[in-house]
């Protein structure tokens, strides 16, 4: 749609299709000079070719809608409406590439066996965290607690921990 809109006649066909125009009109080729030419051709040559040629079209064009020899203002009136329609496709166009493009997610990557048993633990171990970080996080924890209460005070507490994993941060 962007090139439609984009796609512009040659002077020679915007000629041609000024003078369709003017020959619709009783005497209007007679009447018409070369400068009045020359500003029509010029206008339908500022517009997409598919809405300039539907202009030109005796069956379609300005001349269904204009009595009199169009003037330059009428002629723009009337490309004006008519490009309309494909300025809000090309509009469409881009706001639906947009969201396709907003929707591209990239492929999830899932966890291999051994990520999962570091992040959940190994059903032998009841599902706890194993490796490093599970020991990271009991030290942490267990370093706060002991500035709090004292070393001797931790050993001595009952119910301490059983495992690293109960300390996880």
């Amino acid at each position: 749609m962007q090139r439609a809109l984009l796609d512009r006649m040659t002077v020679s066909e915007s000629v041609e299709a000024a003078t369709r125009i003017v020959d619709c009109y009783p005497n209007g080729g007679k009447g018409a000079g070369k400068s009045y030419l020359g500003a029509l051709a010029a206008t339908l040559a500022n517009y997409p070719r598919s809405v300039s040629l539907i202009c030109a079209d005796p069956l379609r064009g300005v001349v269904t809608t204009s009595e009199f020899l169009p003037s330059v203002a009428e002629l723009v009136k009337w490309l004006e409406r008519a490009t309309i329609p494909l300025w809000n496709k090309a509009k469409s166009e881009t706001r639906t590439a947009e969201q396709i493009a907003g929707r591209e997610v990239p492929p999830r990557r899932h966890l291999t066996v051994e990520e999962l048993k570091e992040k959940y633990g190994d059903w032998h171990d009841g599902w706890q965290p194993l490796g490093a970080k599970a020991q990271e996080a009991y030290d942490k924890a267990r370093q706060r607690i002991v500035a709090e209460i004292g070393d001797d005070a931790f050993d001595a507490l009952p119910d301490g921990p059983q495992q690293p994993a109960d300390y996880a941060l």
